[in-house]
């Protein structure tokens, strides 16, 4: 019991009968069961994102939807976003050495739409364990100056609950 217990993400607490039982040829004792579920969280519909302009754009930008759910009690989670950062904004390397910065900005419909600097969390985001249709979902938004250049780069986004 205990091993499932674990599995199941539930922190294994003793039990004591609080009402014991008397000897005989039937017993009875009563107990009292505490299970503890840890909030947790977790990200869906996160994609590379390839990134393309319109003749005769400066700017390249693609936007997915990505779902978060947390079982938090207030439902809300931090998000952290980091990878290769010069001067304080993501960069994107091409080939040849050189660098080029991107704006990535996180907008969901309960707390709007946030920049997502290097290493800087975004602190107390909304969530909706309901479901992940594309009302409850947030917008992850990539844009990059449309340079010709091949270049790439990665982002990793943690969540954390609240």
């Amino acid at each position: 019991m205990l091993a499932v217990a674990t599995a199941a993400g539930l922190t294994p607490v003793p039990a004591f009968a609080a009402q014991q039982g008397v000897m005989g040829a039937a017993s009875k004792g009563e107990a009292t069961i505490s299970a503890s579920v840890a909030a947790r969280t977790d990200m869906i519909g996160v994609q590379d994102a390839r990134l393309a302009a319109a003749p005769g754009l400066a700017m390249a930008m693609a936007s997915q939807r990505v779902c978060i759910r947390s079982n938090s009690p207030t439902g809300g989670y931090d998000l952290m976003a980091a990878g290769a950062a010069k001067d304080g904004a993501f960069v994107l390397s091409a080939g040849n050495g050189a660098t080029y910065s991107i704006l990535l900005t996180w907008t969901d419909a309960v707390t709007g739409s946030r920049g997502l600097l290097p290493d800087v969390p975004l602190r107390g985001v909304a969530s909706r364990a309901a479901g992940c249709s594309p009302a409850l979902s947030s917008t992850l938004t990539v844009v990059a100056p449309a340079t010709g250049a091949v270049a790439v780069g990665a982002v990793t986004l943690t969540i954390s609950p609240l």
